[in-house]
């Protein structure tokens, strides 16, 4: 028989809250229901967002084609998977990809909508089109698997797609998809012309997005979801391909299945009656055992109210449980008389809950139930003796209890009461454990019992067990005297004599020990938690003493200073600091115990042992002892050679031709500066050089511009060769070069400097075996005489550099 719906909705919900994917129900344009993780793609709760329409989230830009994919959907076309912004609740923009469907919700119209943040994905599509550099730091640094395919074969890939695919970069370039697949795709489609549909459909400008079975290198299968897009480069069409293992979610998949079916046949099976009921009170879900106990088939009950079954004398107190569950006022348990299919009446003990929708409307009630006949006939047996030990142990401000040897209770005292929350008058004659249900959730042995009749399965319940003469001692956990916290406890046992000294009963007294056990396991946490972090970080970690004496440091400090554990010790922090940032060093940890307050971003160049220095940043905290004073430093050690380095690269790059490596027109202005406040402070003179390669067009279009590029950088490297220290050569652009000649004392200095540089060319230039000549006209500017300001000196040197190319080159020129 199947379960209801609304016991399957219920189901159902729980389990799409642990799906890793966003799902949403929209109807009216309204958020119905989302998961968690559909409202955190825009920084919400669900709450915060059912009852809003969807597209108050959507971009305004968006909000128009969302409309239109909706109303495509629910008029029967089919619609592919779409992309669209959402705004968050910072107003920070953030990219959705969302495949929907129609489907009844209430019996109305409505979208369900699978979605997955695609924010980094579109950041790298973005990216695509700038620089190749910045394309190459997005491709290299992806999440996702990315490689591009021409002619159906692999031309590049990212880290992450030999890490996915367990290869090395060489065993997968040039080889096609099919390489990597299985012959066969999960729905029986051969892989090879499924991957060239699917190729073909990217390569007309149609995005694919689809689930593949791939396999990695040595033939292991995995899940993935794949997305195919053409990438338009000059000359040619690639095919970009994102792929993203899903294999973690795809066997989270199949374990909620297997779950749900495991608590079907549970609740099928179990001895309890189950059921639910609507919110009329009538009956849409009862399972087998009600016509074991009842003797009514569940599905000649299904429609019927559940006062059908209910005994007259506990109508009345079952119907006002039912409303009040309704109202939101549900009992933790209750008692009714069930008529038997025969007229037997039937003690049962209910436990119910209210079930409701989306919206927070109550709409039934789930419940089990549970034949208790023969607990009432032994809570009537044990009634009688009910004030055997109550006078003895009621004062006692320890919650205590105590049982007969038929394991029933006859002692209930005030302070077990509060502890439980259960009233003396309920639990006194109840034996089968019942008293262990507020402690543990379920009817077992306790403590109480061991004394009465040992047994070694017992103890196995209880941590730190002791015997003290007859008395047993033992601390135990309930996760259920508190819903959803643990409780500790602490509990002693003891037996219960007579006047000659014959085992009546037992006794057991209860502490709650949680405040204690909690700062223990707190303190015990801390220590684990830091030990972990400080073994597992990639950065190092170190301790000092106030006088800067190493007291540890961890693996990954060890590593960057190339020191062992054996030979750190003793050593002092300052060893390792360059004298250049000593004083820094020393700054930062004194202004840390001056002021308590912990220092970061300490940038330094660390000495190794062997003497090479490593550059690092560094984070100071104080470390205090027991009573507060400071004992210690405390800190974080990064490494960030690799950064120093990158930053000097990217300098070089911004103030050098890429080509010849000279200065470009930023560093050459900059120079220009510099060397013309020097002369006016020394009164000095200094040419501007303004040179242009004779012939180098003619070389260019008759070899190709390889060669003239070649011919460029070995002008460049015979002007590094030949000129002095504090010239300056910088290319302008094309076959155009700047000078700067400083230290000139007399005009006639000027004669040899431009021989000098007409000299350069004189020589032939030795390119790919073969050997040019190339000339320069070359136009010269002194200052101050010929200006006192950079443009006009330049102006002036490109003039002198137009008449020497007119008079036919290969001179230079005032």
């Amino acid at each position: 028989m199947k379960m209801p719906i609304v016991e399957q909705h219920e189901l159902y919900r729980i389990l799409t809250e642990q799906s890793f994917a966003g799902i949403y129900v929209v109807h009216d344009g309204k958020f119905r229901y989302l998961n968690n993780k559909a409202a955190s793609y825009a920084g919400y709760t669900p709450d915060e967002l059912l009852g809003r329409p969807l597209v108050d989230i959507v971009h305004p830009e968006d909000k128009e084609s969302a409309r239109r994919d909706a109303r495509a959907m629910l008029l029967g076309k089919k619609t592919s998977p779409s992309e669209f912004r959402v705004l968050t609740k910072d107003g920070q923009v953030r990219w959705i990809m969302e495949t929907i469907a129609p489907i009844t919700w209430e019996g109305k119209s409505a979208i369900l909508g699978n979605s997955m943040d695609i924010t980094e994905r579109k950041h790298f599509e973005a990216a695509l089109g700038d620089r190749q550099e910045r394309y190459r730091i997005l491709f290299e640094g992806a999440g996702d698997a990315i490689f591009l395919l021409e002619d159906y074969r692999f031309v590049d890939c990212n880290p992450k797609t030999f890490e996915m695919f367990q290869c090395e970069r060489e065993q997968m370039i040039g080889q096609t998809p099919a390489r990597f697949s299985p012959p066969l795709q999960p729905d029986g489609g051969d892989s090879i012309q499924k991957a060239i549909e699917k190729m073909n459909g990217a390569l007309t400008g149609e995005s694919q997005f689809f689930e593949w079975r791939h396999c990695r290198h040595n033939g292991t299968p995995f899940d993935a979801e794949v997305r195919l897009s053409r990438l338009e480069l000059p000359g040619k069409q690639l095919i970009q391909a994102t792929v993203r293992d899903i294999s973690s979610r795809k066997r989270i998949e199949k374990a909620l299945k297997e779950s749900e079916e495991r608590f079907r046949t549970l609740i099928e099976a179990t001895k309890d009656l189950v059921f639910v009921v609507n919110a009329r009170g009538r009956f849409t879900y009862a399972n087998p055992r009600f016509e074991e106990m009842l003797g009514h088939e569940p599905q000649e009950l299904m429609e019927k109210p559940f006062t059908f079954i209910i005994a007259s004398e506990s109508k009345g107190s079952v119907i006002d449980q039912f409303n009040n569950g309704m109202k939101g006022q549900d009992s933790p348990a209750y008692e009714a008389l069930l008529l038997h299919k025969n007229g037997k009446r039937i003690p049962v003990e209910f436990v119910a809950t209210t079930m409701r929708d989306e919206e927070g409307n109550a709409v039934g009630r789930f419940g089990i139930g549970r034949d208790i006949t023969e607990r009432k006939r032994a809570e009537e047996a044990t009634r009688e003796s009910y004030e055997r030990l109550s006078d003895i142990i009621n004062f006692l401000p320890d919650a205590t209890f105590a049982v007969d040897l038929e394991g029933r209770v006859i002692a209930w005292n005030l302070a077990i009461e509060q502890m439980t929350g259960i009233k003396k008058q309920d639990m006194i004659g109840r034996g089968d454990y019942e008293y262990a249900l507020p402690f543990y959730g379920v009817r077992r042995p306790l403590l109480i019992d061991m004394v009465l009749k040992p047994d070694a399965d017992i103890e196995k319940n209880y941590l730190l067990l002791s015997r003290d003469k007859g008395s047993v001692i033992a601390e135990s956990v309930s996760r259920h005297l508190v819903p959803g916290r643990n409780v500790y406890l602490w509990i002693k046992a003891s037996p219960v004599c007579d006047v000659s000294g014959n085992i009546v009963g037992a006794i057991e007294t209860i502490r709650d020990i949680t405040q204690r056990k909690q700062a223990e396991d707190d303190l015990k946490q801390s220590e684990e938690r830091y030990r972990t972090i400080i073994e597992n970080i990639g950065d190092g970690y170190y301790e000092v003493d106030l006088k800067g004496k190493v007291t540890f440091l961890n693996d990954a400090a060890l590593r960057i200073l190339s020191i062992t554990r054996n030979e750190v010790q003793g050593y002092n922090f300052k060893a390792f600091a360059a004298k250049e940032d000593a004083a820094a060093i020393f700054g930062a940890f004194h202004e840390v115990y001056l002021t308590g307050t912990p220092f970061r971003g300490v940038s330094w160049r660390a000495v190794r042992p062997d003497g090479r220095e490593q550059h690092v940043e560094v984070s100071v905290s104080l470390i205090r002892d027991a009573a507060g004073r400071p004992a210690g430093f405390r800190g974080i050690l990064h490494d960030i050679t690799e950064r120093r380095k990158a930053e000097k690269a990217m300098q070089h790059m911004a103030y050098h031709d890429p080509l010849t490596g000279l200065p470009n027109r930023l560093l050459f202005y900059d120079r220009f500066s510099q060397i013309m406040a020097h002369a006016r402070r020394n009164r000095e003179q200094f040419a501007v050089v303004m040179l242009d390669l004779d012939k180098f067009k003619e070389i260019n279009d008759r070899l190709g511009h390889d060669v003239g590029d070649q011919l460029l950088r070995s002008v460049a490297e015979r002007f590094r060769s030949q000129m002095r220290d504090g010239d300056t050569v910088a290319r302008f652009g094309g076959d155009e070069f700047l000078m700067l000649l400083p230290g000139m004392k007399q005009i006639e200095d000027l004669g040899p400097l431009g021989q000098k540089v007409v000299q350069t060319f004189q020589q032939p230039f030795p390119i790919s075996e073969q050997e040019l000549s190339v000339y320069a006209s070359v136009g010269v500017a002194v200052f101050p005489d010929d200006g006192a300001d950079r443009d006009i000196l330049v102006q002036k040197a490109d003039f002198a550099m137009y008449r020497v190319k007119a008079a036919g080159g290969n001179r230079w020129m005032r």
